[in-house]
């Protein structure tokens, strides 16, 4: 798993250079035309997009992108959605966690960039409780504030007005997450992007970074 690393080894540089480190990737292992492990797609909307093999995977990108960005903007700050995204539900109430996100919420918690999670589960009190425990139990804290949807607000109009509410109190959001293109983006999805795969890129409101999961209804 790639993570954040701040080197101060050199005396003459006012700043510390950060580095993100991933596991080596041979190129036997990767397939022809990838860039470590993910294939470039063509889009004349986003400059930078990519198929990823794994959410493992876009999650090595996503660190790499935070260990830079972090350092050149205020209140640097993550998104996540909650089901289908940071942890899967199976039956009888049962939680899967997805390991890679908790990587990332520690690699996040490590240099001071803040988690945000904005997940369309109704804001009930029992529903908020529930909520909290769940992202406790996959690891995913601390979490600076946990948006729900409140009745009758559209899934589109309320994730957009969720990340606009963040970056109005002065927050830089440099990674959004989730299973659906919503989650990310106030546009609609490219005919690119199919709803059963997962990409990285620039995909978010101003261009930010995101990562976009496979559909769980997919």
């Amino acid at each position: 798993m790639a993570f954040l690393v701040v080197d101060n080894s050199k005396r003459m540089s006012r700043r510390p250079t950060v580095r993100a480190r991933a596991a080596p990737v041979s190129a036997r292992q990767q397939p022809a035309g990838s860039v470590f492990g993910c294939t470039p797609i063509r889009s004349a909307r986003y400059p930078l997009l990519m198929e990823a093999p794994s959410s493992k995977v876009a999650v090595q990108w996503a660190l790499a992108f935070l260990g830079c960005m972090r350092l050149l903007v205020t209140r640097p700050c993550v998104v996540l959605d909650i089901d289908g995204t940071v942890l899967l539900n199976g039956n009888e109430g049962s939680t899967r966690c997805v390991l890679p996100f908790h990587s990332l919420v520690r690699a996040c918690e490590a240099h001071s960039i803040a988690v945000y999670c904005v997940t369309a589960r109704p804001d009930e009190p029992e529903n908020r409780a529930y909520t909290e425990r769940q992202l406790e139990k996959c690891g995913i804290r601390p979490v600076a504030a946990l948006y729900m949807r409140s009745p009758n607000a559209s899934y589109q109009a309320y994730k957009h007005k969720a990340r606009q509410d963040i970056m109005r109190k002065g927050n830089s959001i440099l990674l959004t997450v989730g299973d659906q293109f919503a989650d990310i983006s106030v546009t609609e999805a490219p005919e690119e992007i199919a709803d059963s795969k997962i990409y990285v890129g620039q995909m978010g409101d101003n261009m930010q970074f995101g990562i976009k999961l496979a559909s769980e209804f997919a």
